[in-house]
């Protein structure tokens, strides 16, 4: 089942880190930067998962900062239809 973990937080970290390298979304400073967290999140769960770690003060952070990088871009998202 771990493997199933950090396969799937892979292809969710590629997927969003396409969203943020697309030229075509104009997504906006905050919302980028909460998705930039949410990749690197993504990528320390898959590296802890994937290597079997025991660190669970680790896999908290990680999860922690794709928390954080969530709230960021939910803050962007109403920042932004606010302004409109």
């Amino acid at each position: 089942m771990q493997i199933a973990n950090g396969l799937v937080s892979l292809i969710a970290a590629a997927l969003l880190a396409g969203l943020i390298l697309n030229p075509r979304i104009n997504e906006g400073l905050i919302v980028k930067l909460g998705l930039i967290a949410m990749t690197w999140g993504l990528i320390a769960t898959a590296y802890l998962t994937l290597s079997a770690s025991h660190n669970w003060g680790a896999v908290w952070n990680a999860g922690l900062l794709l928390r954080i990088g969530l709230c960021i871009v939910c803050a962007g998202m109403w920042w932004r239809a606010r302004k409109c």
